[in-house]
C-alpha cells in the first residue's frame, strides 16, 4: 500500500469520501470553486459537522511566474507577491464581487436536472445551518490544494490530510492526471491546520455571496415562471445548432 493518489491507480474522490464519513470537520483549500466537486461528495458531506472551504482569487492580474519569465527584477517580483497584502476594503470587495460573478456564470451553465437542483438545495441548507463556511483568499493567488480532516476526539490520531494538485472538481477528483499524497501523523495534521487557519483568518467571507447566487439560480429562484424555465432549457438544448446555423448563413452572405 502507498499514499500516492494520481487518479490512475487510485482516485481522489475514493479517498475523500471515507475520510468525510470518519471526520467531524473538513478544511478544504483549493484554487477554484466547482459545483461538480461537491456533486461527487454530496452524500458524504452530510456526515461532517462542518466544512470550511477556502477558494482562491481568480482575477487576471499578472502572476509572479509571468514576471519571472519576463526577467523582471527581484524587487518587482517581491512587490507583486506582497501586492494583495495592502489592498483596501474597496479593492477586496471588488475581488469578492468578481468571485460572485464567476459563480453566477457557472450556475448558468449548470445542467438543469433534478440531481443538480438537489445539489443546490443541499448547499443552501448547509450554509444556512452554518455547516458549510466559505471564504475567498484575496491577498495573493492561492495555488495550493489541501484537504484536511479532523477526527473525533476519542481517537489517538487527530486527523489526516491530502495535499497535491487536485481542485475540488469532478475532473480533479477523478479524471485529470493529478498527483496528491496522503499526509499522516498528528504533528503533520497540526501544521496543516495551522497553515489553513492563517489563510482562513486573512480571507474574505464569501458564504453570503454564494448563498445569494445559489438562491438566484434557475433551480431555486421562485420568481422564475415555468414558461421562462422552459425557454431557458430550450435555449441550452439548441444554442449550438443556432450558432452553427448563424455561422453558415454569415459565411454564405460574405
Amino acid at each position: 500500500m502507498h499514499d500516492i493518489i494520481d487518479n490512475r491507480e487510485s482516485y481522489l474522490a475514493d479517498a475523500v469520501r471515507p475520510l468525510l464519513i470518519q471526520s467531524v470537520r473538513g478544511h478544504f483549500a483549493v484554487g477554484y470553486f466547482f459545483l461538480s466537486g461537491f456533486k461527487a461528495i454530496s452524500k458524504e458531506l452530510e456526515a461532517v459537522q462542518e466544512v470550511r472551504l477556502l477558494i482562491g482569487n481568480t482575477t487576471d492580474r499578472a502572476t509572479v511566474e509571468q514576471l519571472a519569465e519576463g526577467h523582471a527584477s527581484r524587487e518587482a517580483i517581491v512587490a507583486k507577491q506582497r501586492e494583495g497584502e495592502f489592498l483596501n476594503a474597496q479593492q477586496r470587495a471588488k475581488l469578492v464581487a468578481e468571485g460572485e460573478r464567476e459563480i453566477r456564470e457557472r450556475l448558468e451553465r449548470l445542467d438543469q436536472t433534478d440531481e443538480d437542483q438537489a445539489l443546490l438545495e443541499q448547499l443552501v441548507r448547509l450554509i444556512s445551518e452554518d455547516r458549510l463556511k466559505v471564504k475567498v483568499y484575496t491577498r495573493s493567488r492561492l495555488h495550493a490544494k489541501a484537504y484536511i480532516f479532523d477526527y473525533p476526539t476519542d481517537r489517538f490520531e487527530r486527523g489526516i490530510g491530502i495535499v497535491g494538485s487536485s481542485n475540488l472538481s469532478l475532473a480533479g477528483l477523478r479524471d485529470n492526471t493529478e498527483l496528491n499524497v496522503v499526509v499522516h501523523g498528528n504533528a503533520n495534521h497540526e501544521q496543516l491546520l495551522a497553515w489553513f487557519n492563517r489563510l482562513w483568518d486573512e480571507a474574505e467571507p464569501f458564504a453570503a455571496e454564494l448563498m445569494n447566487q445559489l438562491k438566484s439560480s434557475w433551480a431555486l429562484d421562485e420568481s422564475v415562471t415555468p414558461y421562462e424555465l422552459y425557454l431557458k432549457v430550450l435555449y441550452h438544448l439548441t444554442k449550438e445548432r443556432m450558432a452553427s446555423a448563424l455561422c453558415r448563413r454569415s459565411c454564405n452572405i460574405s
